[in-house]
């Protein structure tokens, strides 16, 4: 509190000695360490919101406030976590990597029919991410509607159900010349 006072040298004595000026700024810094290690660890800055390090530091907090309080943070603190690949918005990133799992599906089977209970090979649910799609669709931004109406998702699966069906009748009827279509067909 009185380093604006004091002389000089006792400053400069305290400061050489490593003396903490700013606490918060020594929590911050202790912080942003863990991460590092967190990130060597694990490979990403997804810290579970419950995670303490193995030193009792509550990481999974540190990270939360960091999200809350960007709008309070200095421009150089903001580029030491964007450099360490910090997400700040977990549902946006969730969102995209569900998005990214979705085109590599259609990509290797051609449609976006993603069964209920499909996981992908990293067990990622996606199945359950396409089902999230289309239950909140009236509350999905309009770019990421069109986003996915690009890659030819059916948001009404029961419907394309029935087209599927009702085309396949047209084929049947126009080889066969009637509807009467056997029950084992």
């Amino acid at each position: 509190q009185n380093k604006d006072s004091m002389s000089s040298d006792r400053f400069k004595r305290l400061d050489d000695l490593g003396f903490i000026w700013n606490p918060h700024d020594r929590k911050w810094d202790r912080g942003f360490e863990e991460l590092e290690t967190y990130v060597e660890k694990f490979g990403d800055c997804l810290v579970p919101a419950l995670y303490k390090t193995s030193r009792d530091f509550a990481l999974g907090s540190w990270v939360d406030h960091r999200r809350k309080d960007k709008h309070l943070m200095s421009s150089d603190r903001i580029k030491r976590l964007d450099d360490l690949g910090f997400v700040w918005s977990v549902y946006e990133f969730n969102w995209e990597e569900g998005f990214n799992y979705l085109v590599s599906y259609e990509a290797e089977v051609g449609n976006c029919l993603v069964p209920a209970l499909y996981k992908t090979s990293r067990d990622f649910a996606l199945g359950n991410w396409v089902s999230n799609q289309r239950s909140a669709k009236e509350i999905t931004s309009s770019d990421r509607i069109k986003r996915l109406d690009d890659l030819g998702f059916v948001w009404d699966v029961k419907g394309e159900q029935w087209e599927q069906g009702f085309s396949e009748l047209n084929a049947y009827k126009k080889v066969n010349g009637h509807c009467f279509v056997p029950k084992t067909y």
